[in-house]
């Protein structure tokens, strides 16, 4: 119905000659107040600012490859870390844009991820749910050769604690709002062998979540 209604108003809008900001055209994401969440905490940015200095956050878009590594350093706390030493990563990566270079080098060189062959990595591919599911639990400290299988993470991701981790079975696109409901799962998951939270670690509490 609210699908219905935002649709109505555009068409009306546009027969009288309003213009409607692109952000006001879509109905709001269910994962938006968890995005304020993770902006204020600079874990997850937008895509760029509205008139009003507000972040696009464009919960609605496919996630990359590149997206979702850049996102997986940024709850791990380790950021930072990846772009004071991008110089000292080695990667067999020939089509890694600058911008994410310091994360894919980190992210490689901790065994997070792999290339999508020999020489590439593929930053510009959409990513599935189960990608950037088992990016967050080996961020956690799993392994898919142990722990669980890349190609059904869900229940493996649910019994440590991913409260939402069923819902992406089947799932046959995975967005950014997608991609913001996850991490917050894995900032509420304690480690592998640990009672200490990934978000914990950061200084977020659970009840910020």
């Amino acid at each position: 119905m609210k699908k219905r209604i935002v649709s109505l108003v555009v068409v009306v809008c546009i027969m009288l000659g309003f213009t409607i900001p692109a952000e006001a055209a879509y109905a709001k994401s269910p994962a938006e107040p968890l995005a304020d969440i993770l902006y204020a905490e600079n874990l997850f940015k937008g895509t760029g600012m509205t008139e009003r200095d507000e972040p696009i956050y464009q919960l609605y878009g496919s996630v990359t490859r590149a997206q979702a590594i850049t996102m997986l350093v940024r709850i791990l706390g380790m950021e930072s870390e990846a772009l004071e030493n991008q110089e000292s990563y080695e990667t067999p990566f020939t089509d890694v844009p600058v911008w994410a270079v310091p994360y894919v080098g980190y992210a490689y060189e901790n065994r997070l991820t792999s290339g999508t062959s020999a020489t590439t990595f593929g930053p510009d591919l959409y990513i599935p749910g189960n990608q950037f599911l088992t990016f967050c639990l080996r961020a956690l400290g799993y392994s898919s050769e142990i722990d669980f299988t890349y190609a059904d993470p869900y229940a493996f991701a649910q019994s440590v604690g991913f409260m939402t981790a069923m819902e992406y079975v089947g799932k046959p696109a995975f967005n950014r709002g997608d991609m913001v409901l996850l991490s917050c799962d894995a900032l509420l998951c304690n480690r592998k062998d640990s009672q200490k939270t990934l978000g914990t670690t950061l200084g977020i509490e659970k009840d910020a979540l």
